[in-house]
C-alpha cells in the first residue's frame, strides 16, 4: 500500500470511529459525544489489524492502531490518532436554548470544519473529491449545470444571476439530522454533514476502498449528480 493510500485509509478509519458507550472523549480540543450503533472503535482496531497483516511495509501509525487491545479500544483509539496529527483544533462553542444545562449547549459550527479544510488546502479534496482548487472550481461549474438541467428553479441560481453567490465556489452537501443517546441515556441531537460529491460517496467507497466497503456495509450517502 502507497503511503497517500494508508493516509487515506487511517481518514477513513477516523471517520468510524465513533464511541457506542456515549461517554465523552477528546481529540485534540474536540470533544465529542458521537453514540454510533454499528462500528464501536473495537471494530475498527479490527480492520487496522487486517490492514496490517496484509501489509508488511505498514507506518508506525497503523500498526500501533492494530496493537490496541479491543477493551481499550474506545479510549486508545482517539489516543493514536491525536498523536499522529489525525486530530483537528475545531472550537466547540456554546448556546443558549433553555433552562438548566441547555444554557450552554456545545455545538460545532459547519463553517468552522469549512475554514479549517479551507485553511490547510484539502476542502477540494475532502468535500469535492478532487486535488487542487481549479479542479473544484470546474467541478462544480459542471455539477451546477447539471443539477440546473433537473431543478432550474432551485433557489441557487436565481442568487447565481443575482451576483450573490458564484456557482463555481458553491459546494452541495448532505446533512442529516437525528436524535442519539448521551450519558445516563439522555437525549443528544445530531446533526452531520458531507460533501455530496467525491469522497466518501457511493461510488467513491465502491471503486476506491474495498475494505472499508465490506467491513462497514458501505455508504449511504447517495451517488452524487
Amino acid at each position: 500500500m502507497a503511503l497517500e493510500e494508508e493516509d487515506d485509509f487511517l481518514l477513513d478509519l477516523l471517520t468510524y470511529v465513533c464511541p457506542v458507550s456515549g461517554k465523552k472523549r477528546t481529540a485534540g480540543n474536540f470533544d465529542v459525544n458521537l453514540p454510533h450503533p454499528k462500528v464501536p472503535c473495537s471494530h475498527v482496531v479490527e480492520m487496522a489489524k487486517a490492514q496490517v497483516e496484509s501489509n508488511p511495509h505498514a507506518s508506525p501509525a497503523l500498526k500501533e492502531f492494530a496493537r490496541i487491545r479491543p477493551e481499550d479500544a474506545e479510549t486508545a483509539c482517539h489516543e493514536v490518532l491525536t498523536k499522529y496529527g489525525f486530530s483537528v483544533p475545531i472550537p466547540v462553542e456554546t448556546l443558549n436554548i433553555g433552562p438548566g444545562q441547555l444554557k450552554a449547549c456545545p455545538f460545532v459550527r459547519p463553517s468552522a470544519w469549512a475554514t479549517y479544510l479551507l485553511n490547510k488546502g484539502i476542502l477540494p479534496r475532502q468535500l469535492v473529491g478532487v486535488a487542487d482548487r481549479a479542479q473544484m472550481e470546474e467541478t462544480l461549474r459542471e455539477h451546477w449545470k447539471r443539477y440546473q438541467v433537473l431543478f432550474p428553479n432551485h433557489p441557487i441560481f436565481r442568487l447565481a444571476l443575482e451576483g450573490t453567490v458564484q456557482l463555481q465556489r458553491c459546494v452541495p452537501i448532505l446533512s442529516h439530522s437525528d436524535e442519539g443517546r448521551s450519558t445516563k441515556h439522555l437525549p443528544l441531537f445530531v446533526m452531520s454533514f458531507h460533501g455530496a460529491l467525491g469522497r466518501g460517496t457511493q461510488l467513491y467507497v465502491q471503486k476506491q476502498k474495498p475494505l472499508i466497503l465490506a467491513c462497514c456495509e458501505g455508504c449511504d450517502i447517495p451517488q452524487a449528480l
